[in-house]
């Protein structure tokens, strides 16, 4: 069925990978670093969450220019913030002991923690983020031509710190 809807066949192949159950996430970088963190929101409009998304480790705040050809880029990187299911025992078992009641699961307690106001807050929840797209800008697809796979560009995600899923073939 895939098959039928693409204009040829593939020629590198089927990129495979599991999706993360979390909040999509848009980050924006220019000149190598990270400018704006933006939730999908409705679909047209989302939510701008930049100042809590600086607290979560996993996402680089600049970019090597040894290590990243889109130092001097605007660029966006796709993916998923989410809470792995450990963090989130532990973070449910602390809210108990504190006499808060316990979140109801993993996505809405991520979800929530993004739209919390306080950063300093949102640093202390078990937060991650999986980068799952590289979208770039005009200049930058000219100079960068042999990403032309979706494979190439998450090889090229992680190359540049940023996590991806160690669960994804081309099959």
């Amino acid at each position: 069925r895939v098959t039928e809807l693409l204009e040829h066949e593939p020629q590198e192949g089927y990129s495979c990978e599991l999706k993360f159950d979390g909040v999509a996430m848009s980050l924006r970088y220019e000149n190598g670093r990270l400018l704006r963190g933006a939730t999908r929101g409705d679909g047209v409009t989302g939510d701008d969450v930049t100042a809590n998304v600086r607290t979560i480790r996993s996402i680089p705040l600049s970019l090597d220019p040894t290590t990243s050809p889109l130092a001097t880029a605007s660029f966006e990187v796709r993916g998923e913030v989410y809470m792995d299911l450990e963090g989130f025992r532990r973070l449910n078992e602390q809210r108990e002991l504190e006499g808060e009641a316990a979140f109801a699961n993993p996505r809405n307690s991520t979800a929530g923690s993004l739209k919390t106001l306080d950063p300093r807050e949102v640093a202390k929840r078990p937060l991650h983020f999986t980068a799952y797209q590289l979208r770039f800008d005009d200049e930058a697809t000219e100079q960068l031509s042999e990403l032309d796979t979706h494979a190439k560009r998450v090889a090229l995600l992680k190359q540049m710190g940023f996590p991806v899923s160690t669960e994804s073939q081309v099959v």
